[in-house]
């Protein structure tokens, strides 16, 4: 009797040290990621790369579009941590990316990406300063604060920066003149900019019987999440 419960708790034991062992494996086996944030118009960078007894060389990477802007390299073992900060201009979409070596082997590690604020007059469609549209995903639009519940806004696409900009709103595979946004949401607005040829973007917002308030928010000219989509 006492051999058959010796026999149970140590099966009971070495049980137990193969969960604790594989939930250990699965927490080492975690992607690490990178983060950034913005505050006003500077950028703070971090990433933090834990690989127990082994030697990590890394370097986080600022990006706006795609021009690197800035850069940290670090390395340390079994633990590094790398900061940095950076001046941003409003409006503007900024990636941190790392390029990183566990003993001489590549790691990976996931971006991260922020989007820079803008505040505007709202007043007959007045428009963002145009950026350049790299693909066909949707234009990231998240109204932030405004006195009015909701506006109008138009996805606009053009050839040259500072040149004229078509209206190239869709909603629900139809063009449609403007589709309207609710305060403190984020939204997905589709559009053929990329499809009619146009390299660069831009949105326009107007509200009925508004005058000289302004708006604020966050734009991006493509988007790699989907958030609600936009209608008219």
């Amino acid at each position: 009797m006492k051999k058959k419960t010796i026999s149970l708790i140590l099966a009971l034991i070495l049980l137990l040290s193969c969960s604790a062992t594989a939930q250990a494996t699965s927490v080492q086996a975690a992607t690490p990621s990178a983060s950034i944030t913005i505050n006003g118009t500077t950028a703070t960078c971090r990433v933090s790369i834990a690989k127990p007894g082994k030697t990590i060389h890394a370097t986080l990477q600022l990006w706006q579009g795609r021009t690197m802007i800035d850069s940290w390299s670090g390395n340390g073992t079994s633990y590094l941590l790398i900061t940095g900060s950076h001046e941003v201009t409003k409006g503007k979409t900024y990636t941190v990316k790392v390029v990183c070596t566990v003993d001489g082997q590549s790691f990976y590690v996931n971006p991260a990406t922020a989007i820079t604020g803008f505040s505007v007059n709202v007043y007959s469609y007045h428009r963002l300063t145009p950026r350049t549209k790299d693909d066909s995903s949707a234009v990231y639009f998240y109204y932030r604060d405004g006195k009015r519940d909701h506006i109008r806004a138009r996805a606009l696409g053009g050839s040259a920066q500072n040149g004229s900009m078509n209206n190239c709103t869709v909603s629900g595979g139809t063009r449609v003149n403007y589709v309207t946004c609710h305060n403190g949401n984020k939204y997905s607005i589709h559009s053929f900019i990329n499809e009619d040829g146009y390299r660069w973007a831009t949105l326009s917002f107007s509200c009925p019987n508004l005058f000289g308030e302004t708006m604020s928010g966050e734009w991006s000219p493509d988007s790699a999440n989907s958030y609600k989509d936009a209608t008219p």
